[in-house]
């Protein structure tokens, strides 16, 4: 068969494509595509959903426990304000000073007392 000549079912090839073509144009979004309005369900629709805004999720180093809210980050760690203590003396460093050895905070106190 060359180029220009038509296949022989050139009838079913028409119908197919019409039917093909009606069938594009029931799923149109077009404006001007009366049967949209009428065909459309409301299960059709998607509610959107606005984006959510995702903090990190820390561990404390301390109690292992999900940091939300205010935290500590020393020492390459994050720990929970209540749970960022002295090493030895187990006091709270609230301060916003303390010394640290061997990765391990410590009072300034303490910090002497045992590495003088």
């Amino acid at each position: 068969m060359s180029s220009t000549e038509i296949p022989a079912d050139t009838a079913t090839t028409s119908v197919n494509l019409t039917e093909y073509v009606e069938r594009l144009e029931k799923l149109s979004l077009h404006p001007n595509n009366p049967q949209q309005d009428e065909e459309v369900e409301e299960t059709d629709f998607k509610v959107a959903v606005p984006p959510m805004v995702q903090w990190p999720k820390y561990v404390c180093a301390s109690c292992g426990g999900l940091i939300e809210g205010r935290c500590i980050t020393a020492i390459y760690r994050k720990f929970h304000p209540e749970h960022f203590v002295c090493s030895y003396c187990l006091k709270q460093l609230n301060s916003g000073t303390f010394k640290e050895a061997s990765d391990k905070p410590y009072c300034k106190e303490c910090f002497i007392r045992l590495y003088g």
